[in-house]
């Protein structure tokens, strides 16, 4: 992929937002299967850190991240709002 791409790229991205993807699926079991385990949470973050690693020593030289999502909610006392509302 790298070679046949990389005077098209400049960055590389080898994960989308894994961090909603690993906490909906193994610790809060909103999505399928269903798990709710801190064990099978902590193993796919360490397989997503593994693989990223992997692809970071194959493209060498090259700039490679992975993209996580991060929600910053600021709530006042008078908004009271619920999680819900926003």
């Amino acid at each position: 992929m790298k070679d046949n791409f990389s005077e098209y790229v400049d960055l590389w991205c080898t994960f989308n937002e894994p961090n909603i993807m690993i906490l909906f699926v193994y610790l809060s079991g909103i999505f399928p299967p269903g798990i709710t385990s801190r064990r099978a949470y902590e193993n796919a973050w360490r397989n997503v850190l593994t693989a990223h690693q992997e692809v970071y020593n194959l493209f060498h030289g090259e700039k490679v991240g992975i993209i996580l999502i991060f929600h910053i909610f600021r709530v006042t006392r008078e908004q009271n709002m619920s999680f819900s509302q926003l």
